[in-house]
């Protein structure tokens, strides 16, 4: 599991990379929830679920190839599955926020 890293977000705002991933993000809103899935300063490659009003990171990935059908499969499960559980990988590593 990676490391949440406050300098490397910011610097990503200020060198404007960030905007350039969030241009590139997959992102789907299935059954009221949101499943984006883009490339972050801090974590690389992973998918987020948003639901009743909170992000819950589901997975991570090695490049963009893996995030893309990463992101396919959340939607499907999505779609198929409402409320299904969703396993929240950055748990431990945000609960200090």
């Amino acid at each position: 599991m990676s490391n949440f890293s406050l300098r490397e977000t910011f610097a990503s705002m200020a060198d404007g990379s960030l905007a350039k991933r969030r241009s590139e993000a997959m992102a789907d809103e299935v059954n009221g929830q949101i499943i984006d899935t883009c490339d972050t300063a801090d974590n690389g490659f992973e998918t987020g679920i948003a639901r009743n009003g909170s992000w819950i990171i589901v997975e991570e990935y090695p490049n963009a190839e893996a995030a893309a059908k990463g992101h396919a499969r959340w939607v499907t499960a999505i779609k198929e599955t409402p409320t299904m559980d969703l396993p929240d990988i950055q748990e431990d590593c945000v609960s200090w926020l």
